[in-house]
């Protein structure tokens, strides 16, 4: 049985990874609260396309530019939702579901550290575990673990210059989220890293040797048969043939032009109001909330630039990945999923190559040594550690879930959408007080049409007339000739949460507009024109 455990390790060590971190994030998950409302349009989504295979037009947002050319960029994802919401309800579903990818992407990265050679495996899981930003991040009902997997994978095919296998993941990356961009980022730093490090490689031979080594690239022969830009050269096409081959072609190309190039790098935050996670992470908070992986990060940057004849291009292809993705998550906070788990592997990596094993034994001879030396400060450093470090960590986990469970309750608007949807005709257009309300009203009702969801910008971007006319009505701002912005969206029904009380003020005063119903979240009401 020994000999079994021992020829088995790495599975055994996987396979523990992946129950501690089930555990963790079901201990995350166990409430019926979401904090992202973007969960409950996933949730519709795996539903709708189980139902009907690819969702190929989207009624439900008529006057944004999803209304014209609509694509689903997570569709992979919301395929492996499918025994989830079939099997289970669609809420309860895509909460089992977020465990386990997220459990599944913690596996992979220790798979990943595990392929790499690299050592402390279980410790580096630990730590990402204890990363509270990033387990909120991917304790959303969304698809960043999935994402982060396929990512981690693609960079180590990228390694092992597997040219067909990485042709096929940014393929596979394409058609699973519509943020597959940043692996053909990590292709390019890949390429980058290599043509410098050759380069300096090569001008540091003695001239004698020069002709013995490979043609340089920087000719065109050299060129050709480099591998890392054959490597390069395969992500890309793979994800052209990706946008191409495309149960969404031709749409691809427009939805990736809005939600990639306009909202994820132009974004409109400065002119209109959009999701929190667009906002700037301050750089004092990103460091202090995000410590535990910071703190190695910044300790294995000292140690790999004094020990610059060990450095490789997998430890700087994984520092540069790690300073990407922190400049993009000082942005936009939303990176903050990408960042950790590259400080903390770009970490490990650059320890790893910096400090060899003789020097790691050195260090366990020294502390023993100094263990022995002093024992009573020994003693209380461990007591110390043994009771803080447990205590720090329930108190930031405490302080996640908290967050996770501050959010949307599973039945909101339940009421007030079936209501709709029970006395609507099927496109009758809901004038609703905030984008945020759309998915949790698709949710429950796919009989009504909607103004404005999943980003402000899609409607922005559309018709801003129409976006000033609805926002300024919505904030109150607007307070006469409202009949002429439910013309405008040739709307039946006017939907307010009971937060938004002059929008409410407003829209009761207005001729033509009676109450229709009324429950503890939302008024209801039926303009029937002037």
């Amino acid at each position: 049985m020994s000999s079994f455990v021992r020829q088995n390790e790495k599975l055994f060590l996987l396979f523990g990874v992946f129950v501690v971190s089930f555990g963790v994030f079901f201990v995350l998950q166990n409430n019926a609260i979401f904090a992202d409302p973007d969960s409950f349009y996933h949730a519709r989504l795996g539903v709708l396309t189980s139902q009907q295979g690819a969702v190929r037009e989207f009624p439900w947002l008529p006057f944004t530019t999803l209304g014209q050319h609509y694509i689903d960029q997570h569709w992979l994802y919301h395929v492996a939702l499918i025994p989830f919401v079939r099997l289970l309800d669609p809420l309860a579903g895509i909460k089992l579901a977020t465990v386990f990818f997220a459990a599944l992407l913690i596996t992979v990265a220790a798979w990943f550290l595990i392929k790499q050679g690299l050592r402390h495996v279980l410790v580096w899981a630990l730590v990402l575990l204890a990363a509270t930003p990033f387990t909120f991040r991917i304790s959303l009902a969304k698809a960043p673990s999935l994402s982060l997997a396929t990512l981690l994978i693609g960079i180590w095919l990228m390694f092992a210059k597997k040219k067909l296998a990485t042709f096929l993941i940014a393929w596979f990356f394409v058609l699973l989220y519509g943020g597959f961009l940043v692996l053909i980022a990590a292709a390019g730093i890949f390429l980058l890293v290599n043509l410098a490090y050759d380069f300096f490689q090569r001008q540091n031979q003695p001239g004698i040797l020069k002709p013995l080594l490979p043609r340089p690239w920087w000719n065109w022969p050299g060129l050709k048969k480099y591998q890392p830009l054959q490597v390069f050269l395969c992500v890309l096409s793979g994800a052209a043939v990706g946008l191409l081959l495309n149960p969404f072609f031709p749409n691809t190309f427009n939805f990736i032009w809005e939600q990639a190039v306009q909202i994820g790098l132009v974004n409109y935050r400065k002119i209109i109001g959009v999701g929190g996670e667009w906002y700037p992470y301050g750089f004092t908070d990103f460091i202090g909330n995000n410590i535990v992986v910071v703190a190695p990060f910044v300790l294995a940057v000292i140690f790999y630039l004094n020990n610059l004849r060990r450095s490789t291009v997998r430890g700087w292809t994984m520092f540069w990945l790690a300073v990407f993705f922190s400049v993009f998550t000082l942005k936009s906070r939303r990176y903050v999923e990408y960042a950790v788990p590259f400080l903390a592997l770009s970490a490990a990596t650059m320890l790893h190559e910096a400090v060899s094993s003789e020097a790691w034994q050195k260090l366990k001879v020294f502390l023993k040594t100094q263990a022995k030396t002093h024992k009573i400060i020994s003693a209380a450093l461990i007591a110390y550690f043994l009771i803080s470090l447990p205590l720090v960590i329930w108190r930031d986990q405490k302080a996640n879930y908290d967050n996770l469970n501050s959010g949307i309750n599973a039945t909101h608007y339940q009421a007030s959408a079936t209501w709709l949807a029970e006395h609507s005709q099927p496109g009758e257009v809901v004038f609703h007080s905030d984008w945020d309300d759309f998915p949790v009203l698709f949710y429950y009702n796919t009989v009504n049409a909607y103004i404005a969801g999943l980003d402000p910008t899609f409607l922005y971007r559309q018709d801003q007339a129409r976006y000033w006319a609805w926002a300024k009505t919505t904030l109150g701002e607007r307070r006469e000739n409202l009949g002429e912005v439910f013309e405008m969206f040739n709307t039946r029904w006017i939907l307010i949460e009971k937060d938004h009380t002059e929008m409410h003020e407003n829209v009761k005063n207005t001729p033509g507009v009676n109450l229709a119903y009324e429950d503890k979240e939302v008024w209801i009401y039926e303009w029937q024109g002037e």
